[in-house]
């Protein structure tokens, strides 16, 4: 019975957070046999119907572009996109569906762009990168520089993932002067990727350091399609009308808007004398 109230309560707060606005995934791993998500079409059917319960209306298929690894043809995803929106339609899944990639930062990722070879989020300006989640590159900054030449604006997907930024969250501040927009995982917000990503993306957040939320979906059961979570908790730490200016930027990106600029907190490290007594 216990249980029972506990998973209605939890219904009713989903409902009221989304209530009112468009639920929008901008990083979603949903087309199959491309690259680390789903194997087959079924297995993204499951996730589009996983993504419905929890209330999203727009998905951004963002499969991985990494040298070496994976580097689907965007044929085939505006190909698979299709397949995926009559499948949907067929099963009265009221979800869009639009294209993109998740770009692994690197030196060639020019000359993918030079080739025609990459996707912006829904044709947009927005380009969604990652960067190795040891570092961040050295030469990062002139790259997404060379990026933004070419007249696109820089996705940084997961910060909160980087062990550079896990140590200084202040090492992402250059990038958001740059330009660059920021995208946290809801994953990482609710615990699912550990306690120090988490700690981390509670901190950007805190610090005014996030544009946007995604789920990074990778599947229908562990790494699912859910905003819902992460958004109750980030509304409690930072209030309804920030949640809003979240859930508002996603709909931004994916309509090709100009996202404004958001000034980042700056935070005065702590001595190990402060440190000691604080404790």
């Amino acid at each position: 019975m216990e249980n029972t109230q506990i998973k209605q309560k939890r219904k009713t707060r989903k409902e009221k957070i989304n209530r009112g606005i468009i639920l929008i995934d901008i990083h979603n791993h949903i087309l199959w046999g491309l690259d680390d998500a789903p194997n087959d079409v079924e297995e993204s059917l499951k996730m589009l119907k996983t993504a419905q319960k929890n209330g999203i209306k727009k998905i951004v298929a963002t499969s991985h572009y990494i040298e070496g690894s994976y580097q689907p043809d965007s044929k085939e995803i505006k190909r698979k996109i299709l397949e995926l929106r009559k499948i949907k339609d067929e099963k009265n899944i009221d979800i869009e569906i639009f294209q993109g990639l998740e770009v692994f930062l690197s030196v060639d990722i020019l000359e993918y762009l030079n080739q025609n070879k990459l996707l912006t989020i829904n044709n947009s300006k927005y380009l969604l990168i990652e960067f190795p989640f040891l570092n961040i590159p050295l030469n990062s900054d002139k790259i997404i520089y060379q990026i933004m030449k070419k007249g696109l604006r820089p996705i940084i997907a997961h910060p909160e993932r980087t062990e550079t930024i896990i140590n200084d969250a202040s090492t992402l501040i250059p990038f958001i002067d740059m330009g660059c927009l920021t995208q946290v995982n809801a994953g990482s917000i609710t615990g699912y990727f550990g306690e120090r990503i988490k700690k981390t993306a509670l901190e950007l957040i805190e610090r005014d350091m996030v544009y946007t939320i995604a789920s990074d979906s990778h599947n229908s059961h562990e790494r699912k399609p859910n905003l819902s979570e992460a958004y109750i908790k980030i509304e409690k730490l930072k209030g309804k009308e920030y949640v809003k200016k979240l859930k508002k930027t996603a709909e931004i990106i994916i309509d090709d808007e100009d996202a404004e600029y958001i000034e980042p907190k700056i935070t005065k490290k702590k001595s190990i004398l402060e440190k000691f007594f604080s404790k």
